[in-house]
């Protein structure tokens, strides 16, 4: 995880300095409820500098619906037999609505902040064609 984090990071940062930083929201989820309390998750956040409003850090209490949370995005998680976990990691950018727009590589931060800055100014500019 700390590598996603620290990823994620560099592109909240990045995404900081945008003017169209309004429309993104930024949410890692934790798979280890166990381990992952509210309270460690907190320690996570001010760690990584997740404001708790435009990053956010939660977790799935509930095992079943966590289940089909990591089904639906294709997360396949496997315990690593020293308390921990591999799992596959990615970005997902959903829409407004939810829904699954794109899915990028967490080892290129750069690429995936160039990209989502391209679709925000993109979409604004959009938005005021159609004004």
């Amino acid at each position: 995880m700390p590598v996603v984090e620290m990823n994620l990071r560099r592109i909240y940062d990045a995404i900081r300095q945008s003017p169209h930083r309004h429309r993104l929201s930024f949410l890692s989820i934790s798979f280890d409820s166990q381990n992952d309390t509210p309270e460690m998750l907190m320690h996570h956040a001010h760690h990584y500098g997740a404001d708790g409003v435009t990053w956010r850090m939660a977790r799935v209490s509930n095992d079943q619906e966590l289940q089909r949370l990591l089904e639906v995005m294709g997360v396949i998680v496997i315990p690593d037999g020293k308390g921990g976990y591999e799992h596959n990691a990615a970005f997902y950018l959903l829409d407004e609505k939810g829904r699954l727009v794109r899915i990028f590589d967490y080892n290129h931060p750069q690429a995936v902040s160039a990209e989502l800055n391209h679709l925000l100014a993109k979409e604004a500019s959009s938005e005021v064609v159609k004004q």
